[in-house]
Order: C-alpha cells, then structure tokens, then sequence
C-alpha cells in the first residue's frame, strides 16, 4: 500500500516538471519585447535665404511695342442722306481712281430725271447759241427774244443742277486714288447719314504708328529714342516725333492714343500695314542705385525691403525710381554693397 503511494507521488512529480519544461520552451518562442528609446533631439534647421546686393550700374525703363506702317493720307467715306443701299462696286483691298463710283443709294426715278435734266440743258444750250448766231447775222431777233433764251437757259441749267446734286448725294466716290482698306456695308443695307461705309487709303505715303495704353502717354514725350526691328534680328534707330495730349480725339470719338515715330535714315520703306517691334527708351540712368525686383516688397501702398546686417534682419522703407523688368532704382533708404532678403 505504501509502495504504491509513493508510485503515484513519482508520477505527480515528473508530471508537474514535465509541465514546467514544455512551459518554459514556449515563452522562448514569444518575440522579445524591446524597450523603445527617447529620441535624440535635433538643433532647429536654420532659415534658409537668397541674398541679393544693392548695386550701382546702368539701369531703363523701356516700353515694347509694335509699330504699324499706316497711310499718312486716308479718308472714311459715307453719305450724306440715308437711305437704302442698291449697290456696292467695290471690295477690300481693290485699287480705285480718283472719281471713280464705289456705292451707290436706291434713287428711284432720279437716274432718269437726271439725264432728262441733262437733254433738257443741251437743248437749252442749243436755242441759246442760235439765237446769238441769228442775231449776229442780222435776223429779226431782238434783245427781249435773246435775253428769253438766256432765262430758259439758266433756268434749265439749275433745275439740272439740282437733281445732279441730290444724284451725287446718292452716289459715293473716291475723293483720291488708293487702296479700299474697309468695307462696312453691302447692298440692301439701310444706311445714316454720314455713317462711314467704305475707308480709302493711299499706300505710297506712310508713318509708322505705334498704339499705346493711356497711361503710356504720360510716359512719353517727342524726341525720346526708339529701336525698331525692321527685319529680324535687324535693328534701326530712330525718334518719337509726335504724342497725343490726353482730350485729343478721334474721328469716332475715342481718345487718340496714336504715337508717331520716324526713323533716323529716311531712304528706309516700309511696307504698307506692315508691323514691326519698337523699344521706346522711356527713361535711363548710367549710375544708379539698383537691386533686384525680387527684394522690392510691397503691402498696402508701402514699399520696404528685408536688410541683412549680421544676424540681424530689419525692414527697410525705400523710394524707388527707374524699374526695369529685372531691376528697380533705389533712390532713398539704402547703400552700395547692401544685402537684402529675395522673396
């Protein structure tokens, strides 16, 4: 009996510690946990800056622009009484003579009264001048019949006249020989009077003209020097000759912003609408104060700049001057050499 109570302990025994070991080897398995670490701190990234340096050197205020080779003399052409158009003879770009019929109005029956007008003056005529004749050769003609021609004559002659007049109302032609560079109406159009229909231009005399903003002609003066590409890559010199004043206008009643400018060698042709680039030199200085137009900073009408000196960084009002498309003149509020903060 005792025997086989301690049997049974045994057992237990190598039960329990069979346990312990398959216990054991199991929590090897487990991953190890690892013991994270506080991280190393770094020193703050410093502020990086794009310096530039106040400068002294050439600096201008330029104005590009494209200038058009117009014709000095041209007219817009219309009529003077409304109506309804019947015909229109030419189109853009035609060459016309001085005189010749470009349009014409609906007349009704005044085509046929004019030329029963123009037999009635012949034969008028006619009567006039064999009454003179008989008279000379000593017919029975009196000064009362010769002086009757004459009345009829002029009265034929004004009642011509005057339909030739309302014809030629009804009729438009070029004042001049040139080239029809617009036409603005077309047959069965209904017209105003004095409405421009058709322009004329004559190609054979031209001024380069240069079309500018408004607030340009503030900027800009006679005498002031231009650069004109007349090929490419080919650049001549030349001068501002004329400048609209603010009030002058045009025909249409917009305001005139129409620059004039001609060129240094006058044997120079140009080719009738033709455009080229031009640079007006508005404005220049040889020996400015200038920095880039990268540090200029504006914020509600101010104009400051960041200046460096050391570690030290302040703001700056400045008044500037000539600006360039790369360049800004510093007139007050900083030296030669200089640096400041690019934005």
């Amino acid at each position: 009996m005792a025997r086989m109570r301690n049997r049974v302990v045994q057992i237990t025994v190598l039960a329990v510690l069979l346990l312990l070991m398959l216990f054991v080897q199991g929590c090897q398995l487990l991953p190890r946990e690892e013991i994270e670490e506080a991280p190393a701190l770094l020193p703050p990234p410093q502020e990086r800056r794009n310096l530039v340096q106040v400068v002294r050197g050439y600096i201008s205020e330029e104005m590009r622009k494209s200038a058009r080779a117009e014709a000095v003399k041209e007219q817009f052409l219309a009529f003077t009484q409304a109506g309804r158009v019947k015909e229109v003879r030419v189109e853009y770009n035609q060459w016309v003579e001085e005189g010749e019929i470009l349009a014409m109005l609906e007349t009704g029956d005044l085509e046929y009264n004019l030329k029963r007008a123009e037999l009635d003056l012949e034969s008028a005529r006619i009567s006039l001048e064999k009454t003179k004749l008989e008279k000379q050769l000593g017919g029975n003609i009196s000064d009362l019949d010769l002086r009757q021609q004459e009345i009829n004559f002029q009265r034929t002659l004004l009642s011509y006249e005057r339909i030739k007049e309302q014809y030629e109302a009804a009729t438009l032609r070029a004042p001049f020989a040139g080239r029809v560079t617009t036409v603005a109406v077309k047959p069965g159009d209904q017209i105003r009077e004095y409405q421009d229909l058709i322009k004329i231009s004559d190609p054979y005399k031209l001024e380069l003209v240069v079309d500018v903003t408004v607030s340009d002609l503030d900027k800009l003066q006679p005498g002031l020097p231009v650069r004109l590409e007349y090929t490419r890559g080919n650049w001549i010199t030349g001068k501002v000759v004329k400048v609209p004043k603010r009030g002058d206008k045009l025909p249409d009643g917009e305001q005139d912003r129409r620059v004039i400018i001609v060129m240094d060698d006058p044997n120079v042709e140009f080719q009738f609408r033709a455009l080229h680039s031009v640079v007006i030199l508005v404005r220049e200085n040889p020996d400015a104060l200038k920095v880039s137009r990268s540090a200029i900073r504006e914020y509600f009408g101010r104009i400051y700049v960041r200046k460096v000196d050391g570690d030290l960084t302040t703001e700056v009002d400045v008044q500037t001057g000539i600006e360039s498309t790369t360049e800004v003149e510093i007139l007050v509020g900083l030296q030669e050499g200089d640096l400041l903060v690019s934005k």
